[in-house]
């Protein structure tokens, strides 16, 4: 077009300066034409977007909803707002709908939600399921099955999640990235010049206790306390709340921890893909060496060597282990190697306040159109958990 409109013009305009001037015209032209019609468009939608915020709807909320609305808006430049009175605003008001599924949360009626949806006119509503707890738990007072189609986004610890709602972080101090030979380098380190832990490394009473285990749940899917029992038979774990004789309250059991014991049994309750929770974080960022047992990869979220998976030994090789690493302090002091170039946030605020900000940027950059029409074989499909196998422990 702009080329047709140069051939009809008189040839005494022809000139250069015209021709410089329809050469601009063209080239900015070009431009508004790709950013109304491509790509750019994309662009500018997000920045009107992004000044002009969004409205997150909780469903159903306990005394928890302080950290949601404690963050609303809180996230730099990016608006968002966080509402729990239904009947606050218009439904279509709502740009996405948080919908929790835990049973300290109220419990959720699929008829109730189904009609609410129905009644909005806003095609570009969210619908959020939002869950901490691994589909075997949930399965217990929940069938999933009764929401086929409600949900657009996932909110879950699960890291493919549209919205992961991470446990906890270990991130590297440095953007820098650490290679294998950098690792093996900084362990060689730790133990050329090893460093005791803060208030000393060496046990106040010898022969006491070095693994300890705090737990409520006592009968789990992941048969941990099996695990437990059976480690008991070859080396003394001391066993807090329910599922033993000792007790402590409050964060100073933490303190108690770093204090009396060398490890601790960070052991899920479930053994699922990602179900990683807050005490194998909390504990990391203590000086204590969690011993894991779970269903995850463990690699993807904390650096090697800054733990041990009980899944790779026997209850007796464990134990063995544990008692040799207890003699050895600097090959004990390894495992605190990562201690200068990582940082730990556990938090349950700082969770709160990370997935909550991702959703918002997430409704305000992303318009693709999708729901979850088989949600049961997402979390419901007990399938996706390791089943627990004896051969493990005996």
């Amino acid at each position: 077009m702009w080329l047709l409109l140069l051939m009809i013009l008189p040839e005494h305009i022809r000139n250069r300066r015209s021709v410089k001037v329809a050469v601009f015209l063209v080239v900015v032209g070009t431009l508004v034409f790709w950013w109304y019609n491509f790509p750019f468009q994309k662009v500018h939608d997000y920045i009107l977007q992004s000044k002009k915020g969004k409205s997150i709807l909780l469903w159903n909320s306990n005394e928890n909803e302080r950290f949601f609305r404690q963050h609303s808006g809180s996230c730099g430049s990016i608006r968002c707002e966080i509402i729990s009175n239904r009947s606050a605003r218009p439904i279509e008001s709502y740009d996405a709908i948080v919908v929790i599924f835990d049973d300290q949360f109220s419990p959720v009626d699929p008829m109730e939600l189904a009609e609410f949806q129905s009644e909005s006119n806003n095609t570009n509503q969210k619908f959020v399921f939002y869950t901490r707890k691994s589909p075997q738990s949930l399965a217990s007072y929940l069938n999933v099955s009764e929401f086929t189609g409600v949900f657009n986004w996932t909110m879950t610890y699960r890291r493919d999640s549209d919205i992961p709602m991470l446990y906890g972080r270990i991130e590297p101090e440095e953007l820098r990235f650490l290679s294998p030979e950098d690792v093996l380098r900084h362990i060689e380190r730790a133990r050329k010049t090893f460093r005791p832990r803060p208030k000393s490394i060496s046990k106040p009473n010898k022969g006491s206790p070095i693994v300890a285990w705090m737990a409520s749940d006592c009968n789990t899917t992941s048969q941990r306390e099996l695990y437990v029992k059976e480690l008991k038979n070859y080396i003394e774990v001391d066993v807090y709340g329910e599922c033993g004789n000792l007790t402590c309250d409050g964060p100073q059991c933490y303190d108690i921890l770093v204090r009396n014991y060398k490890f601790y049994l960070s052991f899920e309750n479930s053994l699922c893909p990602d179900y990683v929770t807050e005490t194998f974080f909390t504990m990391m960022d203590r000086d204590v060496v969690p011993i894991v047992y779970g269903g995850a990869d463990y690699t993807q979220f904390a650096p090697t060597h800054s733990y041990i998976d009980a899944r790779q030994f026997k209850p007796e090789e464990l134990a063995t282990y544990l008692k040799f690493l207890d003699a050895n302090d600097t090959l004990y002091g390894e495992y605190f190697w990562w201690k200068d170039h990582y940082r730990v946030t556990s938090s349950e605020e700082n969770m709160w306040r990370n997935s909550f900000c991702d959703l918002c940027q997430k409704l305000h950059r992303d318009f693709e159109s999708k729901s979850y029409q088989d949600l049961i074989s997402y979390w419901g499909d007990n399938n996706q958990c390791i089943p627990f196998d004896p051969k493990w422990i005996f």
